[in-house]
This record gives structure tokens, sequence and C-alpha cells, in this order.
């Protein structure tokens, strides 16, 4: 565990970001636990240990993935270490090997995201709600109007912020990819962020969103949604649908889908792969600006209830 944050990539070049650590360790802990294997020299880790985790997890192929997957790792550093002979991972066929989930497309109209945003406030008021208070309600807000996935938002820290320019620049140890990123901020997010500010007192550094108990970063996903779930009657949503909500909406007002995936900060995609990735470098900042303003006016609109700028009609032979 203490040589994982050490360990480079095995793709690409760098070391592993603290994300990647941390979700890595989880994962490896968890079936260690399982595995019930705490105890065990790593030597001793064979098929069975292997076999008994696949079952546990059987119902859970995502989780079982996941979890193999930190497994099979570890015991390639551990192989490569001299420590063992054979990764025994290698001796699970790879028709029991559990396999890859299918990607997941679903996501929520402006609409739905307008809903969510106001049940975010109604949960944040109710008393009887002890799980979510105003620092859940614009966390969560706030990744309903940022593409940003879930660990970075949690992680933000105001150095990483000029709320002058409305821009936010990620370092690359904390993007999942491992490249730096600068967004465009809307400003209905902006708005979030200049008043927390405030009420922090103009703070140069430290978390943006930081647990009311323990002052770290939010880790209560569950317990968030469920409030809001519940607030605004509505399931079958995950945090990680906003992204693809926002890339959705954009496409449909026009927004070109390189434009729209620069900002979800994708390094391998349909629209950079291969040469293109390789060659074309340019992140067409203007563009992103003016698709970021768009998503600003769009999703105020459906919170507001008033029609975005853009959509309004106006009859001929009025004069502006």
């Amino acid at each position: 565990m203490t040589a994982l944050p050490g360990r480079p990539k095995m793709r690409g070049t760098g070391l592993l970001s603290p994300a990647v650590v941390a979700a890595e360790t989880q994962n490896l802990r968890a079936a260690v636990a399982t595995m019930k294997a705490g105890n065990l020299p790593v030597t001793a880790v064979g098929a069975t240990e292997l076999r008994a985790l696949l079952k546990a997890e059987a119902a859970r192929p995502a989780v079982a993935r996941h979890r193999f997957g930190a497994v099979s790792r570890f015991l390639d550093w551990c192989h490569d270490e001299g420590a063992i002979t054979i990764n025994p991972c290698l001796a699970i066929g790879k028709a029991r090997r559990p396999r890859p989930p299918k990607a997941r497309t679903h996501h929520l109209g402006i609409a739905d995201l307008a809903r969510l945003w106001h049940a975010a406030g109604s949960a944040a008021e109710d008393a009887r709600v002890s799980a979510f208070g105003p620092l859940h309600r614009d966390l969560a807000r706030f990744l309903m109007a940022v593409p940003a996935r879930r660990n970075e938002a949690a992680t933000l820290d105001w150095s990483h912020l000029d709320l002058q320019a409305g821009a936010w620049t990620m370092p690359g140890k904390l993007t999942k990819n491992g490249d730096p990123h600068r967004l465009p901020l809307p400003g209905i997010a902006l708005e979030i962020l200049r008043t927390r500010h405030a009420a922090a007192d103009n703070p140069a550094t430290g978390l943006v969103f930081p647990s009311p108990k323990a002052a770290k970063a939010v880790a209560s996903w569950s317990d968030m949604k469920a409030a809001l779930d519940q607030a605004a009657d509505l399931t079958g949503w995950r945090w990680h649908d906003f992204r693809r909500s926002f890339v959705t909406a954009l496409a449909e007002a026009g927004v070109a889908e390189a434009v729209a995936d620069a900002m979800l900060n994708h390094r391998q995609a349909a629209t950079r792969g291969g040469v293109l990735g390789v060659y074309q470098q340019a992140r067409r900042r203007p563009e992103q600006e003016a698709a970021m303003r768009r998503w600003d006016e769009l999703l105020t609109a459906a919170i507001t209830g008033r029609p975005p700028r853009e959509a309004v009609v106006i009859p001929m032979g009025t004069r502006a």
C-alpha cells in the first residue's frame, strides 16, 4: 500500500494520481477482506481465494471487475518485485474473469436538472434531513452546473480558482487522466463560488466544499443522492450522469462535439483518438467559453422558468 503512490502508470507516463491511489487502495482492501486473505502471505494467495472473491461479488459485476483488477495489478507488482513467481490471476480462465460492464448512456434533460437543483435547496432547508445541509446543496448544484467528476469537485481548492476570470485550473495530479485542465465556469457556478468565498472570509487556499464535521473532502455521496432522490421524487440517475447531460444538451444546442469533449478533459475519445490525438493539441478556448455561456443560459432558464435569451422570439417590426 505504501509503495502504490510511487508506482508508475501502466499506460502513459508519470505516477498515479491521488484519486486513483485512493480508489485502488479501497478496492484492494475490500478484495482482501472478501477473500479472507488478510493474514496470508502473498505467496499463499491463489486461485481458491480469487474464485471466492468472484463468487462473493457475482451479483455486482462492476464491483467484481474493479476488485479483481486491483488484486491483479497488486500481484503483478509483487511478481515484478520478485515476491511471487507468477500472478495467480492468470490461472482464472478468461470466461470466469469479470467482464467490463456495458457503457452507461443515461443522461438527464435540462428540466430534470432544474428539478434536482430545486430539490437540493428544499433538502438543505428540511431539518429532518440531517445528511444534507447548505454545504451539500452548494456541492450538488456545482456538479449540476459544471461538467466535473465528483471527486474533482470534492477536492476543489481555492488556489485552483480564478474567480475574477471565471476559470478553474485543475492540476494534473487531481485529474483522472493526469492532464492539467482549464475549464471556464458558467455564471451560475461562479455565483455559488463567490458566495462561499465571501462567507469563508476570502481564503487563498483550502477546500471549497469541506465536509461540515471533519473539514475534509466530502465522501457521503450515497447519503446526498438519497436525500435528493426523496426531495425531487426522481431516481435512476447517478452523479456522473451530469457530465453526459452537459455534453448532450450542448450538442443539441449546436456546440461542436470536439469542443464539448475537450471541456470534459477526455484524452482518448473519438474526437481526439489516434494520430489526431497526438498532433491536435488545440484547446479551442474561445469556443469553450462560448459553449459555457450557452450552457449557463440553458440551465438558468430551466431553473428560473424563463426562456433562454437565444430562444426568445421577437416579432417582426419590433425594435430592440
